[in-house]
């Protein structure tokens, strides 16, 4: 069986949960848009449009922001959710915005080896394999080394503490190497985008612009504040300087992290481990699609804010109708793991190297 690292996450969590939205379980997706997933999704996407295919940043948005709201159209449940979607995505625009403009000039030490792909690798001593999508490989002019780079939204900062012990960004370095050792791949750079948008800073009385800490905000959209005055930035030089570390906390992080081989062949013992422990849980759930309904549940807070099937769960636990639950409130299309088609493996990863690989900066 073929797992992912978000996938052994959620059947550490919750085992229901897996069993019930997994791509090896039921799949169940919910029929009313989550707008954490939808968002999450469109940046992805522009982003990869962005840096693979050298689009315009905010133009790729665009488009995938019209075609997500031309496919939500018709979704009966749009309209309860569509005032805060289109608040969302207009935030989305802003944060771009200044992204790109944060990220201008290091990006151009940015040599983008290929685009987002889904890759699958067999896990050593095991009957299964792991399956991802790494969504960036790329090399960086200024020291050689090769890094994987993992977009991330989020509404709070990343602890730069653990993400070398991240389940999830090891599992795609962890691939990375045997697929592609000659790029010696260095380790990974976790983009983070915070759910933030900078605020306008205020004029004051007398015509200058205010510097006042409390209202947090970009170098860039403060310069340009200070423009649209006929204001320069003499006078300004501290407040700016402030800023500028201010952004790298609350609104854009990049935090490059090196893995060492040690740290990935312990990251291998603590797959092997994980999957081949739950391996035989999974054959036995998985041998009957009753099965799937016999899997507890793990009560924590998580169920409060990281479950799209508490209801289901609810029912399940005080024998309600449960078809008519997942009728009325779950899709009709089931979760595949979007790694249904897998781009590379170990036998072709040379060759979809060959063919994608972009050498350009975005």
């Amino acid at each position: 069986m073929n797992v992912s690292p978000t996938e052994v996450q959620q059947f550490q969590r919750c085992k229901r949960q897996w069993a019930l939205t997994s791509a090896n379980g039921l799949g169940l997706m919910p029929r009313k848009p989550v707008l954490v997933l939808e968002f999450g999704t469109t940046i992805h996407e522009a982003l990869e449009a962005h840096y693979a295919a050298g689009k315009p940043l905010l133009s790729a948005y665009q488009d995938r922001s019209m075609e997500l709201f031309a496919k939500l159209a018709d979704n009966p449940f749009f309209g309860e959710v569509h005032e805060e979607f289109t608040k969302t995505f207009a935030d989305g625009r802003e944060i771009l915005v200044e992204y790109e403009e944060w990220y201008r000039e290091e990006d151009a030490y940015w040599e983008v080896i290929c685009p987002e792909v889904v890759f699958s690798i067999p896990i050593p001593g095991t009957t299964h394999g792991l399956r991802g999508k790494i969504d960036l490989l790329v090399r960086d002019r200024r020291s050689g080394r090769v890094w994987v780079v993992d977009h991330k939204t989020s509404k709070d900062p990343y602890d730069e503490r653990v993400v070398a012990y991240d389940f999830q960004f090891r599992a795609y370095v962890w691939a990375a190497r045997p697929l592609w050792p000659e790029l010696n791949v260095a380790g990974i750079v976790v983009n983070v985008l915070r759910k933030m948008v900078p605020r306008d800073p205020k004029e004051n009385k007398d015509g200058s612009l205010s510097q006042d800490k409390g209202i947090f905000t970009t170098p860039h959209k403060y310069v340009e504040a200070l423009k649209a005055r006929g204001l320069g930035t003499k006078g300004y030089e501290d407040h700016l300087k402030w800023l500028k570390e201010q952004t790298s906390r609350k609104f854009f992080q990049r935090i490059w992290e090196p893995m060492s081989n040690e740290n990935i062949g312990s990251f291998e013992q603590v797959l092997k481990t994980e999957v081949m422990t739950a391996g035989d849980e999974w054959a036995d759930v998985l041998k009957e699609p009753s099965g799937l309904w016999t899997v507890p549940p793990t009560v924590a807070w998580d169920c409060l804010w990281f479950c799209d099937v508490k209801h289901i769960c609810d029912a399940m636990n005080e024998r309600a109708d449960v078809d008519l639950m997942i009728q009325s409130t779950m899709s009709e299309e089931k979760y595949t793991g979007h790694y249904d088609e897998i781009d590379v493996n170990m036998d072709n990863a040379q060759e979809w190297l060959a063919a994608h690989q972009k050498g350009g900066a975005p």
